[in-house]
């Protein structure tokens, strides 16, 4: 009875490993050469476009679990990665900074923000986005950056002389 029960143990187990096998089998030779992948399969738009939607299906997923400004939380903390908020290097004391800007799940976008000279502050602010993934969660990011940092000493003008 107990060299029947280990047997079909050992048969279900087998089983259940016998499609890691085969997947393993198949995609053993493109996981080896993965170099070849990312050096000339990558650069066609096709494979971009693809990597771009599995990172905001993951990205999504990831929201679904966290709590952000979305969810009700802080509006001065976007979803996801909140901490580079707080997070920036300034290249030019008192007005040039770079501030990480969180792209899908492992990546990052840099917000280049320069700041017009102390004696002209009615200039506005100019930022420039780079090696951005997805616009909409940079907006949102770039948004809190500037309700972080800048909003105090340079509010909006919204064209009119209003400050809001």
């Amino acid at each position: 009875a107990v060299l029947l029960a280990v047997a079909l143990t050992s048969l279900v187990g087998l089983a259940l490993a016998l499609p890691r096998f085969v997947l393993g089998l198949l995609l053993g030779p493109l996981v080896r050469r993965s170099y070849w992948l990312v050096e000339f399969v990558y650069r066609h738009r096709l494979a971009g476009w693809g990597h771009v939607r599995l990172m905001e299906i993951a990205g999504r997923s990831g929201k679904k679990k966290g709590g952000g400004a979305k969810e009700g939380g802080n509006k001065n903390k976007p979803a996801g990665h909140s901490a580079t908020v707080e997070q920036r290097v300034e290249v030019v004391p008192g007005r040039v900074y770079v501030h990480p800007v969180p792209q899908f799940v492992d990546n990052l976008a840099y917000l280049v923000v320069c700041l017009p000279p102390p004696d002209t502050r009615h200039l506005p602010i100019t930022a420039v986005l780079v090696d951005c993934g997805d616009h909409a969660s940079a907006l949102e990011h770039a948004g809190a950056v500037y309700r972080r940092h800048y909003e105090k000493e340079h509010p909006r003008d919204d064209g009119r002389g209003e400050v809001g």
